[in-house]
């Protein structure tokens, strides 16, 4: 019997779970395989280092957070009163923002057809 490549090994569990085509591994090995790579997935997932960009992205959005006015503004708006920001497009800024709403750092409302960005309430 030759030995099995995490490919097959992955069709033996489809095929396990499906009851399609014969399996030769064992509900045993089956589960001790897919811990096994889940525990490589997370072992690689953590040893990743951020990129030069989400560093980049991460001053960046520090730097929106600082000087974010007062009153709620558009992405335009802040690209325009926010001097670090000029030059960049408005779906960079969007971007950013973004992450920063779904971190509760910033709120969104909506005004008519205009979407508004202030500072979330600490």
């Amino acid at each position: 019997m030759q030995k099995l490549t995490i490919a097959n090994k992955f069709d033996e569990v489809v095929n396990f779970i499906t009851g399609n085509g014969q399996v030769s591994m064992s509900q045993d090995e089956i589960v001790e395989f897919l811990l096994d790579r889940r525990a490589k997935s997370i072992k690689k997932a953590g040893t990743r280092k951020p990129t030069a960009t989400q560093k980049e992205n991460e001053v960046l959005k520090d730097v929106i957070l600082e000087k974010m006015p007062s009153e709620p503004s558009t992405i335009t708006d802040l690209i325009h009163s926010i001097e670090e920001l000029n030059g960049f497009n408005t779906q960079k800024v969007s971007a950013l923002v973004r992450q920063l709403v779904l971190a509760g750092k910033v709120k969104k409302e909506k005004e008519g057809k205009k979407t508004l960005f202030s500072l979330a309430d600490w």
